[in-house]
């Protein structure tokens, strides 16, 4: 793409070369992948500053450098006469435009849906799916598990990809004729610029609970974050769709610069549901809706799924599908990956279920979910990943130990932490030490769990869900709770 086109709707301060017609071929933001003809975007990071690869990069051959007008006036006298400097104000807001540019800004021809939140996003944005799909719509879904439209589908490295990837999928699936996306929206996204560019007809808030405190410091902070979807990125004539049981729910209806639905329990909230039974093998409610009530056999567990569920009829009803399309669409629904998973066969003597639950609001819900089906004990296995939000873990432990008849601490994803350093942290939140098992060892923890589970008892093993993996220190094996659970089981019999 030609250069001038490359930046256009980018503010540049300054800039040090010549401002000319060149073609760009690839962006770029490691200085190791960079060639002749691409953009080396040097972008700030958490431990380390793109701005120092610079030269590596221009090594490589890049001739057209994205920089802070900081190093550029600090550098001048080390700068290549061969290589074209640009200094922006924000490095990170300029990378998500060049990319939208470079891409022919695809989202411009896409009906997008974000859906941003601490817990549900992934089984909200499914449901969402579910009913667009019903109604008739091509469709492109990106999140935690995966990213998938028409012929592809591939595991996701990030919740939210970066604006280079995010943009690139965009402009394939316009390729492929889809025509709506709904996307899970992280924090970490929105504080960065990733979906800066994004023009989202529909902002859906889920809850807010305590979670990655170890990048944005305070809750308040992380509220901040989460608010940009709202207050700056739907569209004007969009909707925001609002959890109202949520006690920063007035945050999010203040910050709307869209049209406002509200869903929760209470007549309060635009849709909301009455007449609640929860059951082991599914949940049945009333939902009320402006455009009438409908009844509902729904195949997912829990309370939380309730909210799940009147997430998505909102979006339902903010798109003008028909209730009638959406109770179809909501009663086929069926779990996902991970979530609230039973892995025992029917009518096994007693449960196991392994669930993704890593914050502390999702593992109380797991867990107050288990013990509604629950006739004996509830034992749970659970751990907190390293290199993560510290202050969560005694909050985890204390839930864990409160609900559970006998809870197991173990390791989750330690990554450069000491697993046994994070379960000491665990278990500063649990004053009733007898009924704790500590087994650093998951795989070990795990069997221990299914040695000692009796007729009528529940197991949940959480944390992990759906992950295929556990990150050490030094390396990644492959570790899936549901496989191993199963493995011990048989062994059971």
């Amino acid at each position: 793409m030609n250069l001038k086109e490359l930046l256009k709707n980018v503010e540049v301060e300054q800039y040090n070369g010549t401002l000319d017609e060149r073609e760009i071929t690839s962006l770029c933001t490691d200085s190791k992948i960079a060639i002749k003809d691409s953009i080396y975007i040097a972008l700030p990071g958490t431990k380390t500053d793109g701005q120092n690869f610079i030269a590596g990069a221009v090594n490589k051959g890049s001739k057209v450098v994205l920089c802070s007008l900081d190093w550029l006036n600090k550098g001048e006298d080390k700068l290549s006469l061969e290589v074209l400097y640009l200094a922006v104000k924000d490095r990170r807001k300029a990378f998500a435009q060049i990319s939208s540019n470079f891409y022919h800004n695809p989202t411009e021809n896409l009906l997008m849906v974000g859906v941003t939140g601490t817990n549900g996003k992934t089984t909200s944005t499914h449901i969402i799916e579910n009913i667009l799909i019903a109604n008739g719509a091509n469709t492109g879904l990106l999140g935690t598990l995966y990213t998938k439209y028409a012929d592809v589908k591939h595991v996701s490295k990030y919740t939210t990809p970066m604006p280079n990837e995010l943009q690139e999928t965009f402009s394939d699936m316009v390729a492929k004729g889809v025509k709506q996306v709904i996307m899970e929206v992280s924090s970490h996204a929105l504080q960065q610029q990733r979906v800066g560019t994004i023009d989202f007809s529909v902002a859906v808030f889920t809850n807010l609970t305590q979670d990655h405190l170890d990048y944005h410091s305070t809750f308040e902070s992380y509220r901040e974050a989460k608010l940009i979807l709202f207050n700056q990125l739907v569209k004007d004539n969009g909707y925001s769709i609002i959890n109202l049981d949520d006690p920063s729910a007035k945050y999010f209806i203040d910050a709307s610069k869209a049209k406002v639905i509200t869903f929760g329990l209470s007549d309060q909230a635009d849709i909301y549901a009455t007449d609640i039974k929860l059951r082991m093998d599914g949940t049945s409610f009333i939902a009320h809706t402006p455009l009438g009530n409908i009844d509902l056999e729904m195949k997912l567990v829990g309370k939380f799924n309730v909210y799940n569920t009147l997430t998505a009829l909102a979006c339902g009803f903010a798109l003008n599908i028909p209730l009638e399309v959406c109770k179809i669409a909501l009663e086929n629904t069926q779990g996902v990956a991970g979530r609230i998973e039973i892995v025992t066969p029917p009518s096994h003597p007693y449960t196991v279920v392994v669930d993704y639950a890593h914050t502390p609001d999702s593992l109380d819900n797991v867990l107050k979910t288990a013990r509604e089906f629950t006739h004996n004990r509830l034992i749970s296995v659970f751990g907190c990943g390293g290199d993560r939000d510290k202050t969560k873990r005694p909050i985890m432990g204390g839930i864990a130990s409160r609900l559970s008849d006998i809870a197991i601490v173990t390791s989750d994803n330690p990554r450069t932490e000491e697993p046994s350093d994070i379960i000491d942290d665990i278990l500063k939140g649990i004053p009733e030490k007898e009924k704790v098992i500590i087994e650093v060892d998951r795989q070990k923890a795990i069997q221990k769990a299914i040695e000692i589970v009796a007729t009528g008892d529940t197991v949940v093993i959480a944390g992990k869900g759906h992950e295929d993996y556990q990150i050490f220190r030094d390396k990644t094996i492959h570790f899936d709770d549901r496989e191993m659970a199963r493995e011990f089981i048989k062994l059971k019999k």
